[in-house]
């Protein structure tokens, strides 16, 4: 009993162990986290210049063109941000799929539901 740390005998000493807990392993919490948005918003920022700049040819919607509705274009009401909001909702739930049951499970899956 002496090697683990002494369990708290009233509220107030309970709620300090959970403040200083969070405390400790908030630099932890906030360095992984930063880490991950930096890596999705450096993604997006290239996928979405591939396509405005390569698929798209440029800042003018086409009509003819599919993606022109997935950039936000100049005189033209799109639903960009509708696209991407749904599609970093489907990558974060992809990525939380994968960490919690392992990514060949998750895309075998993805595989099977029905068209």
């Amino acid at each position: 009993m002496s090697s683990q740390t002494k369990r708290p005998e009233s509220l107030l000493q309970f709620l300090f162990m959970l403040v200083k807990s969070l405390i400790t392993g908030l630099p932890r919490l906030l360095i992984r986290n930063i880490i991950r948005i930096v890596i999705i918003s450096l993604a997006l920022v290239v996928i979405h210049t591939y396509l405005l700049v390569d698929v798209n040819e440029g800042f003018w919607y086409s009509p003819w063109n599919r993606f022109s509705g997935m950039v936000n274009v100049r005189n033209h009401n799109t639903g960009a941000i509708t696209f991407w909001a749904v599609a970093m909702f489907f990558l974060a739930q992809l990525w939380r799929r994968s960490r919690s049951k392992g990514l060949m499970k998750t895309l075998g899956e993805i595989i099977s539901l029905p068209v």
